[in-house]
């Protein structure tokens, strides 16, 4: 009855130990940033950036106002500010 019993607890616990295990994974930060994707990120800016330069004139208007409804739109929502922690 005793071996038994230790038989059922030592295979409850055998089953168990993954699902405690997969818990403790660590997560990644969101805002981390490769030296390649910034360097992807700053040439996308600066292509979008000069967008008004290429344009014909009879596209400007039609730029300007999509481009003002864009910033509206980012302006509109709150963004999250992280503060820094303090060097020790």
């Amino acid at each position: 009855m005793k071996k038994t019993t230790a038989l059922m607890i030592a295979i409850a616990m055998a089953l168990t130990a993954p699902a405690a295990a997969a818990t403790k994974k660590k997560a990644k930060p969101a805002d981390t940033m490769s030296e390649a994707h910034k360097t992807n990120d700053a040439s996308w800016r600066l292509v979008k950036g000069s967008l008004p330069i290429w344009l014909p004139s009879w596209a400007q208007p039609i730029y300007q106002s999509v481009n003002k409804e864009e910033q509206q739109d980012t302006a509109a929502k709150p963004k999250r500010v992280k503060k820094a922690k303090a060097a020790q």
